[in-house]
């Protein structure tokens, strides 16, 4: 059984972002907009394979989501695609994506290295499970709520200072997509209600007046009050 983690900031990290509600309201606001118009977000689920090795578990908590994505973007046409429609073309080859998603309340030089070392087991534990398919894309996603600015590069490559450009070609490269959650106030944080709830603690949880910082975050559960998983979620909170 995983161990609990030792920061409460993973703990509250690990879970909110489990539950799916916060998870889909969160990904279709802070993902690139030509990747969330092409997720099949009924099928978006929350990968139970854990990718860090129990001896770092205390120090990282990474969460992982798969769904299925279209090639094509963009409604059905009339009297085409499967039965129930899900926004994709009929005849497409829909693929299996994963997002990684990494929190971070600390300015990080390596967090590229982290993600790659994360998406490579991703990768193997797939071609064990799935000799025959290709490799499924990773989109890497880091949350960032700390104090400092964020002012990590967010390429891979940046990481090899001064690479001749006869080695680039051997060098693997890639970006993540980045939620700073120092940048937006309060009022222009998106996503559905539950999602800013949880973004609007994690954007406030070094204040040093929390009481007032909830005080500002609690009305926006008004509406929804009825709904089990807000009651639970005042609970974390």
């Amino acid at each position: 059984m995983t161990q609990p983690l030792n920061d409460p900031h993973d703990s509250f990290f690990r879970e909110t972002f489990s539950r799916r509600e916060v998870a889909e309201g969160f990904l279709q606001s802070y993902l690139p907009p030509m990747i969330v118009e092409r997720i099949d977000w009924p099928s978006l689920e929350i990968a139970k394979d854990s990718f860090v090795e129990k001896a770092l578990r205390k120090h990282f908590s990474d969460l992982l989501y798969s769904a299925r994505f279209s090639p094509h973007p963009g409604p059905l046409p009339e009297g085409e695609g499967e039965q129930g429609g899900c926004g994709f073309h009929h005849g497409d080859r829909k693929i299996n994506i994963y997002v990684l998603l990494e929190h971070k309340s600390h300015p990080d030089h390596w967090v590229a290295l982290q993600l790659l070392r994360y998406q490579v087991r991703i990768w193997e534990l797939h071609r064990k499970q799935n000799p025959r398919t290709p490799l499924p894309p990773i989109i890497p996603l880091v949350l960032y709520h700390g104090k400092q600015c964020w002012r990590v590069p967010d390429s891979f490559y940046t990481l090899f200072d001064g690479l001749d450009e006869a080695l680039t070609p051997y060098v693997p490269d890639f970006r993540y997509a980045l939620c700073d959650l120092n940048l937006p106030e309060p009022e222009q944080i998106r996503g559905t209600v539950l999602s800013r709830l949880v973004i609007l603690a994690l954007k406030h949880i070094f204040d040093p007046e929390p009481k007032s910082a909830l005080a500002q975050i609690l009305p926006l559960a008004h509406d929804i009050l009825e709904k089990e998983t807000t009651l639970e979620m005042l609970e974390v909170l």
